[in-house]
């Protein structure tokens, strides 16, 4: 019996590209879309169609998902987007080439204090950039 192909992996393919983009900045190896692939086929299986549509509308504007996805997770709207995260921040975990995303290598206090204040900054800005968004989104 041949495997049917998925007329939805174009679109998943993409929104990995895009999940990944948001992390890592950089382009998703080939292997991890595959992963990505799987995992959003199930996510998507036990997901409300709503979060989904939403999903596919940030997606076809090509909206900073990274920031949809913060103001989704600290306001309780797109649980589905967070999970998606979740996912590809795991299958990259388990890539070697991924280790210097994870592993913090040099320490300094001061440096990390810097980095703390730059990431709190940002953090405030992509939360309002991902508010903005949210408002923009239709669930259903």
């Amino acid at each position: 019996m041949l495997k049917q192909a998925d007329p939805t992996s174009g679109e998943r393919a993409f929104e990995a590209q895009s999940v990944y983009w948001a992390l890592f900045r950089g382009d998703a190896p080939f292997i991890l879309i595959q992963r990505y692939e799987q995992a959003a086929r199930q996510l998507d299986g036990a997901a409300n169609p709503g979060d989904i549509s939403a999903i596919h509308q940030l997606l076809a504007q090509r909206a900073d998902l990274e920031a949809a996805e913060l103001a989704g997770r600290l306001t309780g709207r797109l649980p589905l987007l967070t999970r998606k995260f979740s996912a590809m921040t795991y299958l990259a975990e388990t890539l070697p080439d991924h280790q210097r995303f994870y592993i913090n290598r040099r320490s300094s206090l001061a440096g990390g204090v810097m980095m703390l204040t730059w990431a709190g900054m940002l953090t405030a800005v992509k939360l309002a950039r991902g508010l903005w968004l949210l408002r923009s989104v239709r669930r259903g």
